[in-house]
């Protein structure tokens, strides 16, 4: 095996154990905070709640980022994948109804983030798409790459998509 594969091979398997190690701050977006926390965080947006959001978004950020860079997975990563979608969506839906409940800035950036991830996992896991394009070009990455900005482009495709 060529040193450039060992090195991406390698890489997937960082991005996969640091998946695996977001899962809690995934757990902390995800478990319900009260009324009164999420008030707090729209006053005050140093809270806990609002560091939550802020720190998903990152990770999201820097997960997109990884992924972007490692695209071409084999059949074990394929399944980790699909159950890292899984939860992925879930913290999209979960921030979807607080956007709805709360108006909370904080929940709209980590739908967006999410939305953005999720749309990356798919492609990734679309191997129709992954043999026609040969992936998500890297250069989306660049330094300035707004997750969000990207986010909400996704949802605005998916909008078009559905009413052509």
């Amino acid at each position: 095996m060529s040193i450039t594969k060992t090195l991406a091979a390698g890489s997937l398997a960082c991005f996969l154990a640091l998946t695996a190690s977001g899962a809690e701050l995934w757990s902390s977006y995800i478990a319900k905070p009260n009324k009164s926390s999420i008030e707090a965080s729209i006053n005050a947006p140093t809270s806990q709640y609002a560091n939550i959001c802020a720190k998903l978004v990152q990770a999201h950020h820097d997960y997109f980022f990884m992924l972007a860079l490692n695209q071409k997975i084999n059949a074990h990563e394929k399944e980790e994948l699909k159950a890292l979608l899984a939860r992925v969506r879930k913290v999209e839906k979960t921030a979807k109804s607080r956007i709805k409940a709360w108006h909370f800035d904080g929940d709209e950036q980590v739908y967006y983030s999410a939305l953005a991830f999720s749309s990356l996992i798919e492609s990734v896991l679309d191997d129709d798409f992954m043999e026609l394009t040969g992936g998500v070009s890297v250069d989306v990455v660049t330094s300035g790459f707004d997750i969000v900005a990207f986010g909400r482009g996704v949802q605005e495709a998916d909008r078009c998509f559905k009413n052509a």
